[in-house]
């Protein structure tokens, strides 16, 4: 059974954050994203969720079972570029499962999906979480500047109050 999931690339606009790496065209990215898919904790949560190779589990030991499943596991990625918009990317994951039936092949390969989704949104949230720290600290140290700028004017007008040129009559 095969399951795909379409992946677009977070768009935070260049004017406010320079990125260093570009969405999903960095390879460390994608590689994230499938080592989370093909984890030990969300591959023995599948066994046991869908109860794989019943008849393997009571005489293989766990480890191996989940080096049996992930055998049985392929993840592809094609590429896909938006030609509307170039900037943004997309990739496209063909997530499969062979499995002994296909109701249960579809199960995984859909538990599979659904487990890269989360991945990825969890992703994009601390993402998003660090990009707005970054930007309320840039907001409070822009705010400081305009404060001691305003407080050095009233300083200055103060000082020189009756020779600016507004005090002439």
């Amino acid at each position: 059974a095969t399951s795909t999931v379409l992946v677009s690339s977070q768009q935070i606009p260049e004017s406010f954050i320079r990125s260093t790496v570009r969405g999903l065209d960095s390879l460390s990215n994608v590689n994230a994203l499938i080592g989370e898919v093909l984890s030990q904790r969300n591959l023995t949560q599948l066994l046991e969720r869908h109860n794989l190779y019943p008849g393997l589990s009571e005489r293989i030991p766990r480890n191996d079972l989940v080096w049996h499943l992930r055998a049985n596991v392929s993840i592809d990625q094609q590429r896909n570029v938006n030609t509307r918009q170039p900037s943004e990317s997309t990739a496209i994951f063909v997530i499969s499962y062979e499995g002994e039936s296909p109701d249960s092949a579809a199960a995984v390969a859909n538990d599979l999906a659904s487990i890269l989704i989360a991945a990825n949104l969890e992703k994009r949230s601390a993402q998003a979480r660090r990009t707005t720290e970054f930007l309320r600290g840039e907001l409070n140290r822009a705010a400081a500047q305009v404060a001691e700028a305003s407080r050095e004017i009233t300083e200055f007008n103060q000082a020189h109050r009756g020779e600016l040129p507004g005090d002439l009559s």
